[in-house]
């Protein structure tokens, strides 16, 4: 198994464990803050996962940003 395909499970695991975590805690008589807590934590981390390997849709060149002198 490849390791970008490993990344994408992982982090599909953790969306979903989070979700999990964050719906059943809250539709849940007692409430336990630490499970909602971690849940939280662990989807804002599979979310970032996914987001970090987006590339940007525009080509930033540095060279127009340098005067010459």
């Amino acid at each position: 198994m490849n390791r970008n395909k490993l990344k994408k499970v992982g982090s599909f695991l953790l969306i979903s464990t989070g979700a999990i975590a964050l719906v059943s805690e809250m539709y849940s008589v007692n409430k336990n803050y630490y499970i909602q807590s971690c849940g939280l934590v662990v989807l804002m981390l599979g979310l970032f996962l996914v987001n970090s390997k987006l590339k940007s849709k525009t080509e930033n060149s540095t060279e127009e940003y340098f005067e010459e002198e």
